[in-house]
């Protein structure tokens, strides 16, 4: 998000989203405190997930719309503003959805901290979603600057997502295609660093 601190670019921004009339997002770098953080849930006008920091740097919401039947069981916000992990049940239907921001460096005891807080929740039907900050396959998922990413930090993830049974749902009905969430100009370097596992 780069932050939603401006009045304007909120009001703007939370129109969007609710002109898409999904269920649920993830919104990541967000850039708020606690003392904001009722008058975001206010104005977002539904129930509401936050994990922040500070007005400079991190913080992590999920939003929920009013679009669907819902009921959160458990939540737990990472006091550093990198992650959000929830419980819900809808549908009868039970779901953990865990939202991430990772540092931008190579960290492994990011993930295992995500990891090892996960063990707290059900974890029946799970979607971890977010801005990883590496990407999952060099070949695919890069373009440009050097052929490598995060590999401690990888590693991690790839035994997160092995023991959950969780897969790349957008690399799985894409394997082919070449779609780039982040860019930089010079040098000109193209990388996929947000997805979902489920």
């Amino acid at each position: 998000m780069r932050g939603l601190g401006d009045f304007s670019k909120r009001r703007e921004t939370f129109n969007w989203m609710r002109s898409k009339k999904l269920s649920i997002y993830f919104l990541q770098e967000a850039h708020y405190t606690e003392s904001n953080q009722n008058n975001w849930k206010a104005e977002w006008g539904y129930q509401a997930l936050f994990s922040c920091h500070s007005s400079k740097k991190a913080g992590m919401a999920i939003l929920f719309n009013n679009n669907f039947n819902f009921q959160i069981q458990k939540s737990y916000s990472d006091p550093g503003g990198r992650f959000i992990i929830c419980d819900l049940t809808t549908n009868g239907k039970h779901f953990t959805l865990a939202n991430i921001y990772a540092p931008n460096e190579d960290d492994p005891n990011f993930f295992a901290d995500v990891s090892y807080h996960l063990l707290d929740f059900k974890c029946d039907e799970i979607v971890i979603g977010g801005d990883f900050n590496l990407v999952l396959d060099v070949e695919k998922d890069k373009k440009g600057g050097l052929a490598r990413t995060h590999k401690k930090s990888l590693e991690v993830v790839k035994d997160l997502r092995e023991s959950l049974d969780l897969i790349d749902a957008w690399r799985v009905l894409h394997p082919d295609l070449l779609k780039f969430t982040w860019r930089q100009r010079r040098p000109e370097v193209h990388c996929r660093l947000d997805f979902f596992s489920s």
